[in-house]
């Protein structure tokens, strides 16, 4: 990939290009002037494989699984309606990406309020995302979380800024009561090899002692 068309490149060219694997899985941002080719790694071989068994044999690709979703918050539901027409285009890049067999995806430079809104939603599709570059140039990129398989989410901000009902409920938090770590008794003589006792006969996992 040439940095400047019909025109010879500086060896010391500092312009930064998308370099990518034949596969196109592995892409990475390379300085002109030392740029190098990059191979097909193990994992690439393994889904090329996999894609040419699964066409061989016509079976089709599993659909990206549906997120353990979490609620999102109001503030970011009221953003959604404003900038609705962003959040589409986020989701579908999101999509897309889940899809393909990229390792990471490279938005294109935008303001600080919009990169917020991709480095949110990102959580609710198990994705990692950062920025790169100064301003006013900075971009954001999201990338595959080595820890989580990426999905995405049952409802959809995009559905769900226009009909909130569709927001998952909050989960209420646990009123059973805590753990035991101690007991009190209110007596003033009593037998300790005896009460041990009959606590390791209440619950043999805990490790007690009296004090």
């Amino acid at each position: 990939m040439q940095c400047h068309v019909g025109e010879a490149c500086q060896e010391s060219c500092e312009t930064l290009i998308e370099n990518q694997c034949p596969c196109g899985r592995i892409k990475t941002l390379f300085k002109c002037s030392e740029l190098v080719p990059i191979e097909c790694d193990s994992e690439c071989k393994r889904l090329i494989r996999n894609a040419i068994l699964a066409k061989a044999l016509s079976i089709k690709e599993k659909d990206a699984p549906e997120c353990d979703q979490k609620p999102f918050q109001d503030s970011f539901i009221s953003y959604a309606q404003r900038n609705i027409n962003f959040i589409l285009e986020i989701e579908e890049a999101f999509e897309q990406f889940i899809q393909s067999n990229s390792f990471e995806f490279r938005f294109k430079p935008m303001k600080a309020g919009y990169r917020q809104a991709i480095h949110e939603l990102s959580e609710y599709y198990n994705l990692l995302c950062y920025s790169v570059d100064a301003e006013p140039k900075r971009s954001c990129i999201i990338a595959r979380n080595p820890k989580l398989n990426p999905c995405i989410p049952t409802f959809k901000l995009s559905e769900v800024s226009k009909n909130p009902e569709l927001n998952p409920a909050k989960k209420e938090e646990s009123l059973d009561p805590c753990p035991y770590n101690s007991i009190v008794l209110a007596i003033s003589s009593i037998d300790e090899e005896m009460i041990l006792n009959t606590l390791k006969e209440i619950d043999d996992s805990v490790e007690w002692s009296i004090k």
